[in-house]
This record gives C-alpha cells, structure tokens and sequence, in this order.
C-alpha cells in the first residue's frame, strides 16, 4: 500500500505542477492579450478560449490531489458532531459516495470524448481536438477514484482501530 501512495503523490505532485502551469499560462496569455488590443489594437483572437482550456486542464489536473489531500469542500457540519463509531461509518459513507459519483462522471465522460474523437470536431479559434480538451474529465476523476478506491480499502483496514 505504501508503494501506491507514493505513486499516487508522484503523480498528484506532477499534475499540480503542471496545473501551476497552465494558471502561469493564463496569466501570461492574459497579459499578451491586452497588451496587444490596447497597446497595438491587435488582441489575441485565440485568447479567450485558450484560457478556458487552459482552466479546465487546471481544475481536473488538481482534482486528484485535492481528493488525495481531503482539500475539497466537505460538509463538516454532522462530521464535526460525530465521534469514533459513527464518525467511522459517515466518513466510510462520504467516501463512497464520492467514488460513486467519480464512477459516473467517467462512465459518461468516456464515451463523449470517444464521440468527440470519432467526429474529429476542434475549436474554433484554436483548432485544438476538441476530444483532448474534454479528455481531462475522465482523467481527473478516473485518478480521484483510484485515490478514492485507496482510501476506502484503508478505512475498511482501520475499521477496528481507534
């Protein structure tokens, strides 16, 4: 189990490095954008939806870190209350509802960007696939599940220990 949780912190740590990136990447495009439309009255034609894309890779890429972490929003308010047993039991239950619900994001985000893939549809003003943008979905949620996965077999191992 230690093996794979220091190959999930690889790869966590590297998509947030490259998360870092694309945040960089906007900031930078940003800036080149308006230097260009109020500087020279020449702005990027291609900005605003790079930037997009660029947040979404951010966001999904971050994903699994944020679940490896526990750093995403979670309702505290009967958690907080709660204490040994039933605490266990709630965050077994949270914990299953949330692989759940990464199951279903890539059970149907799979097949959409195979559809988009197979329509070889691109952006408009980037011509990037539009299969490799929508790609970062499934990706982000199928390692937030393997994390998730993870962290239920250790719950269920821990159930006996205080």
């Amino acid at each position: 189990m230690k093996q794979l949780d220091w190959v999930m912190e690889r790869i966590s740590s590297g998509l947030q490095f490259i998360a870092t990136l694309m945040l960089i990447g906007i900031v930078i495009v940003n800036i080149v954008n308006v230097v260009g439309r109020y500087g020279f009255s020449q702005p990027l034609e291609t900005a605003e939806e790079l930037m997009i894309f660029m947040l979404t890779i951010a966001v999904f890429f971050c994903f699994p870190r944020c679940t490896k972490d526990d750093e995403h929003i979670r309702m505290d308010l009967i958690r907080g209350r709660a204490s040994g047993r039933v605490r266990k039991v709630w965050d077994l239950l949270l914990e299953l509802v949330h692989f759940g619900v990464t199951l279903v994001v890539i059970y149907l985000g799979v097949p959409t960007v195979a559809k988009l893939f197979a329509w070889g549809q691109v952006s408009s003003a980037t011509n990037i696939p539009m299969w490799l943008v929508h790609s970062v979905v499934p990706f982000g949620f199928g390692l937030a599940s393997v994390i998730l996965f993870l962290k239920i077999v250790q719950l269920i191992r821990n159930w006996g220990r205080s």
